[in-house]
């Protein structure tokens, strides 16, 4: 038998977000299927140091930005055990001749990693496996603890499928999953739910999902979820929703959705072939306003060759998103991060990108070197996260809020007055607070 170690590192010090490890959970009871290999998973948010003295080989899942911190840790950790080491997930599925030249990482495993994994462990230098319909589920007695601990948040993620069809020209997808989309066994996934439910009180999961699929099938998990008592937030593209869709939405009980906006401006919707456009966008809002439906949008600022007047248009429109919902909103702001196998990448000037995991482990959604993009994580998270539930009640919660409620203040300031520069020391002393109430 093979003891084998997986580890999924902290993702990130911003989000109070607890969802359950799953890029570890899928891979691990794959490997338990073969019977041959003994698993054990560690979460770097809840668990102790592991002992290294018991794996043969160390397994870790990482994306792009600060969970690299966490994985180059223990990935040299096991290295200097004399362990075999195993680096898999979304970032070195992007950059893989840079992950192979570090002398931590014996093999990688390439997109998704349950049947790749075995021969990365058999000693494969470089292993991959396209999607092909052999769901794991990652729902088992060893895992539950990581589903009971999510509960208790309310971040319970159990994807429905996996990939996503649509060509956004920034999207990870388009080189993890080859633009494929797969629905996972919809009988074995509703047995996880009521398993979840009843052995994790899981009461309520967040999307997962890059795309759930079509209205049709949409309709399928959301019912079922309702009827069995589970709270559910879908995450649906935006010209999708239409009156007729946001009224079954709230028929069903739905409170909340999660939609990629992207940008607000025609040019950049085009050049992201993000296929939807600023029409779909307010057509969205007003339909799920009408219906009492709280949104989160998603925006991204910094792609390549956007000018600061486009960027003042998704601004104005975020805006208007927001007066359209009289403030019953919720809006992230995320940076352009350069992925490699994704169109937009071949934009980018590729002597500002770092060339180590290191580096990497710097640049994220929210950490770049365009400044202004980096800010704006804060700053509009900061102004538009300001409802009970949102991310700022959650890492500052009761009395702690008044730690960041004078940060919240001069948020609203900035962004009233469009003023994002000079933002260093407020950052810095916001992520401070970050990481003493977390």
């Amino acid at each position: 038998m093979t003891n084998v170690l997986l580890v999924y590192p902290v993702p990130s010090i911003a989000s109070p977000q607890k969802s359950p490890p799953l890029s570890i959970l899928h891979v691990g009871e794959a490997l338990r299927q073969q019977g041959v290999y003994h698993i054990r998973y560690f979460d770097e948010r809840y668990d102790p140091e592991p002992d290294m003295e018991w794996p043969d080989v160390v397994g870790v899942s990482s994306m792009t930005g600060y969970q690299l911190k966490g994985a180059i840790k223990y990935l040299k950790l096991a290295k200097a055990h004399g362990k075999r080491t195993i680096l898999g997930g979304i970032h070195v599925t992007m950059q893989p001749a840079q992950c192979l030249k570090e002398d931590y990482v014996d093999s990688i495993v390439l997109g998704p990693g349950e049947w790749a994994m075995v021969a990365a462990i058999n000693g494969a230098r470089i292993a991959q496996e396209p999607l092909s319909g052999r769901h794991v589920s990652p729902v088992g007695y060893e895992t539950l603890e990581h589903f009971q601990r999510s509960a208790k948040t309310g971040d319970t993620i159990l994807m429905s499928s996996r990939g996503c069809p649509f060509r956004c020209g920034f999207c990870y997808t388009q080189k993890f999953f080859d633009r494929k989309w797969e629905s996972v066994g919809l009988d074995q996934w509703k047995r996880d739910v009521l398993t979840l439910k009843s052995l994790a009180m899981v009461r309520k999961l967040e999307h997962g999902d890059d795309w759930i699929g079509k209205w049709s099938r949409a309709k399928e998990v959301i019912i079922f979820l309702w009827d069995n008592g589970i709270e559910y937030r879908p995450s649906i593209r935006a010209h999708q929703i239409t009156d007729e869709v946001a009224r079954e939405m709230a028929g069903m009980g739905i409170k909340h959705v999660s939609i990629g906006m992207e940008t607000g401006n025609d040019r950049l919707l085009e050049l992201t072939q993000k296929d939807i456009t600023k029409d779909d966008q307010v057509q969205c809002a007003i339909s799920l306003a009408k219906y009492g439906i709280h949104p989160l949008y998603y925006w991204i600022v910094g792609f390549p060759t956007e000018t600061k007047a486009e960027i003042e248009e998704t601004l104005d429109q975020a805006d208007l998103m927001n007066a359209i919902h009289a403030g019953k909103v919720t809006q992230n702001f995320y940076a352009y991060t350069a992925l490699p196998g994704t169109p937009l990448f071949e934009l980018v000037d590729q002597s500002k990108l770092p060339q180590t995991m290191q580096g990497w482990s710097e640049y994220s959604l929210h950490q770049t070197t365009n400044e202004l993009a980096s800010n704006l994580y804060h700053i509009g998270g900061l102004h538009f996260h300001r409802g009970k539930g949102d991310k700022t009640d959650r890492n500052f919660p009761g009395w702690r809020r008044a730690f960041i409620a004078p940060f919240e203040w001069l948020a609203a300031v900035r962004w009233r007055m469009r003023f994002f520069g000079w933002f260093g020391l407020e950052k810095r002393a916001i992520e401070k607070l970050l990481e003493f109430v977390t």
